[in-house]
């Protein structure tokens, strides 16, 4: 459920970091519930690490980004 409501972020942020952590999120929590049901303690851990790994890698992807000016045109024009 977790892993889902990053996908929304995809498009609103355009950021293809979050469709890894989606990912992430998603196919770990389907691995672990088809491999261990009865350890549910162990989802938690694996969703607060890989949630602590994208907080740490989240504001560098976000500042490494080229920024808009006024007219929604990247900097150098359309044709950069």
């Amino acid at each position: 459920v977790v892993g889902a409501h990053y996908l929304p972020f995809i498009f609103l942020y355009g950021m293809w970091e979050y469709a890894v952590l989606a990912a992430l999120l998603l196919g770990g929590g389907v691995a672990l519930g088809m491999r261990m049901p009865h350890e549910f303690i162990l989802g938690g851990w694996y969703t607060a690490a890989v949630l602590l790994l994208f907080a740490c890698y989240a504001p560098g992807a976000a500042t490494r980004r080229e920024p808009q000016e006024a007219g929604g045109q990247p900097r150098g024009g359309p044709n950069r």
